[in-house]
């Protein structure tokens, strides 16, 4: 009989993370990783001198590792976690991942949350990590009941106006269900408009020989689903199965960042609303699709020859030509601002009990402490990203050696 089950391994992964201050993206990662090592096991190692005598439920041969995490004993070349009694109980070797993880910036959305395990392990199958962290994120939200994440997965649909196209594989005006979707994608429609006039547009080009339609489409009052999430809709020529396609209302692609971030309705749009109302759907597509909530486009330099680089959330330009060499949704889109608001709905942080908030010297607002830690993460990032761009305009080199010979 098992001296551990996976539920009870997995309870301890939460426990210690908790105790050490780790954020629930970095137990997420934990329980992830114990899942690809060792599916979250207690193994020993005939091969490490007195692991068959500590308590155990499998017996493994993997070099000298032992334990949920498969950590190394030792190796040749001396590297090592720790000691076979710290490595193989599953409370303190909970304890050293985490401690390695807490080095990490793993709470930065540009990085997946596999990309973080892969530094900690140092796997040959790195991309193993990814795979099973939608599984990782389902049982934590199990495991810790209301405190964890157990928002049901949700679009925010108002409207369901499906098209229809005698041509059409599925329902409304669509290429029939996706096989897989790794892309979240999203687009600017290139003219004024409401999302109910967006959708009636879409559903009247379906028998025309250039139907356009997306499975979401958005304004700062309506969220509407034009086709069917877990379709295939005509948006990106060779782009179309493989993403969930998103358009936003009356945008476009040549607004500046300060536009879409604008509450300033004189023009009939709140464009802040509607970016939050395109967040929270694409938050829900990451939830059913399991795409990782960060940035795998080219932006800016994206070109004909663009394509994004792995899983995550993308711009309808990122395609390049196979995407139909379209521009949406422009330099000026807040990319990063987009991603931090669908994490927001993934991962929303629970409301503080008898604990305090700080005013943002920024916009003035009161921010928990999270919240705080996140926006800091965001206005450094920008600010490395402008500074880098500027040096490199004026030709100055930004590496570390670089950095050096400037006196």
């Amino acid at each position: 009989m098992a001296i551990w089950s996976r539920d009870d391994i997995a309870r301890i992964i939460i426990r210690v993370g908790r105790e050490k201050g780790v954020s629930r993206r970095g137990i997420v990662i934990g329980l992830a990783t114990g899942l690809v090592e060792s599916n979250l096991t207690v193994y020993a190692n005939a091969k490490v001198a007195g692991s068959l005598d500590l308590p155990h439920d499998a017996v493994g041969s993997d070099g000298m590792s032992v334990g949920v995490q498969q950590q190394q004993v030792w190796m040749g070349n001396g590297w090592w976690w720790g000691p076979v009694e710290v490595c193989q109980d599953p409370t303190s070797s909970t304890g050293l991942f985490f401690d390695r993880v807490l080095k990490l910036d793993y709470n930065n959305l540009r990085e997946t949350m596999g990309w973080f395990a892969q530094e900690v392990q140092g796997s040959a199958y790195p991309e193993r990590y990814d795979e099973r962290m939608r599984e990782a994120q389902t049982l934590y939200d199990r495991l810790t009941g209301p405190e964890g994440n157990t928002m049901p997965i949700d679009y925010g649909i108002t409207k369901t106006m499906h098209g229809y196209n005698p041509d059409s594989i599925g329902i409304g005006s669509s290429d029939g269900p996706r096989l897989s979707t790794p892309f979240g994608a999203v687009h600017t429609q290139q003219a004024q408009s409401t999302a109910v006039n967006l959708a009636n547009f879409c559903n009247n080009s379906a028998t025309t020989n250039n139907p356009v339609a997306y499975n979401i489409v958005v304004d700062d009052t309506d969220t509407i689903e034009v086709v069917p999430v877990n379709e295939a809709s005509w948006s990106a020529a060779e782009a179309n199965g493989i993403a969930f396609h998103l358009c936003f209302a009356g945008s476009f692609a040549e607004w500046s960042e300060g536009k879409w971030l604008s509450t300033d309705t004189s023009d009939g749009l709140d464009e802040d609303k509607m970016l939050w109302r395109g967040a929270r759907a694409m938050a829900g597509a990451c939830q059913q699709f399991g795409i990782p909530a960060l940035i795998v486009g080219d932006g800016d330099k994206a070109g004909p020859n663009s394509w994004p680089v792995g899983r995550g959330i993308c711009g309808h330009r990122d395609f390049g030509r196979r995407g139909g060499g379209h521009t949406d949704p422009g330099n000026g889109f807040p990319d990063v601002e987009f991603v931090r608001r669908v994490n927001t709905f993934l991962n929303p942080t629970p409301p503080v009990v008898g604990g305090t908030t700080v005013k943002s010297l920024v916009d003035g607002k009161e921010y928990t402490a999270e919240q705080m830690t996140q926006l800091t993460d965001l206005h450094a990032w920008r600010s490395d990203q402008l500074l880098t761009a500027l040096a490199q305009k004026q030709g100055i080199d930004t590496s570390m050696e670089g950095l050096k010979k400037i006196k």
